[in-house]
């Protein structure tokens, strides 16, 4: 009976300290105002430049007189087969060229490479400046 008793008391302390514990509080943060300018900068040196260093696959590069056109080709044909991998064109002089992807890693690259090298051979991982990947709430607006 005593031990009972123990018991029930034990469980009831318990829980009143587990209650006193998520009462609710106020939290003081104390930074350096230099934070704060910090963290300015870099919002302005993300807006000015969206993206980070990673890797896409050159799948087309050309020169010459109709250098352009094959690449725009090359670009939607790629668009046609792999809906899901975004497509870039760009001129470096002379050559227009076609990348694809926008891989963090090395490693995510070589998988697309091996996804697609049975189409396209002649194919480089090259680094690049990649789009910030999509959240799921972007995916889900642009879906709509």
């Amino acid at each position: 009976m005593i031990r009972k008793l123990i018991w029930i008391l034990l469980c009831i302390f318990s829980l009143s300290a587990s209650l006193q514990a998520q009462s609710r509080g106020s939290v003081t943060v104390v930074a350096n105002s230099k934070i704060d300018q910090i963290m300015e900068s870099y919002a302005l040196l993300m807006s000015q430049n969206p993206g980070i260093e990673g890797y896409r696959i050159l799948i087309f590069s050309d020169s010459g007189n109709y250098s352009k056109n094959a690449a725009l080709n090359a670009k939607e044909e790629f668009e046609k087969r792999f809906p899901d991998i975004d497509a870039y064109i760009f001129f470096e002089e002379p050559n227009y060229k076609v990348r694809v992807g926008n891989f963090r890693s090395r490693l995510e690259a070589e998988r697309c490479l091996h996804k697609i090298s049975n189409i396209y051979s002649n194919t480089i991982i090259v680094p690049d400046f990649i789009e910030f990947p999509k959240l799921a709430i972007e995916q889900d607006a642009n879906e709509d």
